[in-house]
């Protein structure tokens, strides 16, 4: 009968300990989520000053203030949305996207371009220059189309 009644207890104190394993579990991972979700809110509400007060005084410092005004609502609306760590993340990437066109628009109208940001090894890939001025991804010194057809030769008949 005691051998019975130390199992029994063993069992109680073996299932106390996993739940408050699972517990801290869980507090752990909502501590990981608050601060993603801060991390990601900090970024989107710089890019937020940016967009509200800079307006574009060129053709090109204007398309990258509208592709930056796209990312910022982009990332609200995933900011919104998160609920896990990789999702506040895609909040974050999209905000420093969108201040990635900030500066692009600033160094356009021959500003300052403001404190640097985080780099990633993905977006100096991605990203070029024309006439020394660093340009985001999808913009191309000259129409793409025209030069490719350039290249192919006349037409025969």
């Amino acid at each position: 009968m005691n051998i019975l009644l130390v199992l029994i207890v063993l069992s109680g104190v073996a299932f106390l300990c996993g739940l408050l394993y699972l517990r801290f579990q869980d507090i752990a991972r909502k501590r990981e989520l608050d601060d993603a979700l801060s991390d990601a809110r900090r970024w989107v509400e710089r890019l937020a000053g940016q967009v509200a007060h800079l307006i574009g005084t060129n053709a090109p410092a204007k398309q990258a203030l509208a592709d930056a005004s796209e990312r910022f609502t982009l990332a609200c609306s995933r900011l919104d949305l998160a609920k896990t760590v990789e999702q506040a993340g895609l909040a974050k990437q999209t905000a420093l996207e969108g201040l990635h066109h900030i500066r692009a628009a600033r160094v356009a109208m021959k500003l300052n371009p403001g404190p640097a940001l985080p780099e990633e090894a993905e977006r100096s890939r991605a990203d070029g220059e024309v006439a020394d001025r660093p340009l985001p991804q999808g913009w191309y010194s000259r129409p793409w189309r025209k030069s490719a057809s350039d290249s192919v030769g006349p037409e025969r008949p």
